[in-house]
């Protein structure tokens, strides 16, 4: 499992790329660029010329006020190529040129979780996992289960068999109920998901909702990749760390 957990299985959906190194090349010079979430870091041009001031905003983010039509054309390309990273576009992971190192990204399989670094897409080169997490079930006496029960109760059902046999032995959601909100993390970037729906982002301790143009534009650069993330969170019936459960 743990040499699994290593690879990147972008085709089941259980790995998410959240920081990496890759360089692209711009009127013949080789620049190179490192994002680690949601923000570039740092960005060197001809003869390792620090870059990123002329190209990314305090923030972080990719400049959008450039008046040069081909300064707009290079970060065009470096926001689709690292979109496109993220997503494990088969193109960009492959490609000598863009020679991707210093790679941060998440493996889930089943209940397991490991954060793994990679210095480069060599199979032969370092491969080191970090952190790696095995999801625990509920147990009888805590407080998720015993609100739930409760709950139930309430409205005239009694499951507590239900619960000892599936909900705290497997960790899955007894019949007639589903998850109602859950939080997930995207390279740093908290999500809330409610009714399997991402319906709000956190970024810099603020919360921006539906209709907002911060969530607009995230949603449009992390579409693909939180409707996988989301869809692994609630695949099988598990039950997301830390969700909160309602009548179906």
């Amino acid at each position: 499992l743990e040499g699994r957990l290593k690879g990147l299985r972008f085709n089941s959906g259980e790995t998410t790329i959240h920081n990496a190194t890759f360089k692209i090349e711009d009127g013949g010079i080789i620049n190179t660029i490192r994002f680690e979430g949601d923000k570039i870091v740092s960005m060197t041009g001809d003869k390792g010329k620090d870059i990123l001031s002329t190209f990314v905003d305090g923030s972080g983010r990719l400049r959008t006020d450039l008046s040069d039509v081909k300064q707009m054309d290079f970060v065009s390309k470096i926001d689709d190529i690292i979109a496109k990273i993220k997503a494990g576009d088969k193109d960009i992971l492959r490609n000598k040129d863009y020679a991707l190192s210093n790679i941060d990204y998440t493996t889930r399989i089943g209940d397991n979780i490991a954060k793994v670094h990679r210095n480069s897409l060599k199979k032969v080169d370092g491969v080191t996992i970090k952190e790696l997490t095995t999801l625990k079930g509920f147990d009888a006496s805590s407080t998720e289960v015993k609100a739930l029960v409760e709950k139930a109760r309430q409205e005239g059902k009694d499951i507590s068999s239900i619960i000892a046999n599936d909900f705290v032995r497997k960790g899955k959601l007894p019949e007639g109920y589903k998850i109602h909100s859950f939080e997930l993390t995207n390279g740093g970037t908290p999500l809330h998901i409610v009714d399997g729906k991402c319906v709000a982002i956190t970024k810099g301790g603020k919360k921006y909702t539906e209709g907002t143009d911060e969530y607009l534009a995230y949603m449009n650069d992390h579409r693909k990749t939180i409707e996988k993330m989301i869809e692994n969170a609630l695949k099988g019936n598990k039950i997301p760390r830390g969700a909160s459960i309602v009548a179906a």
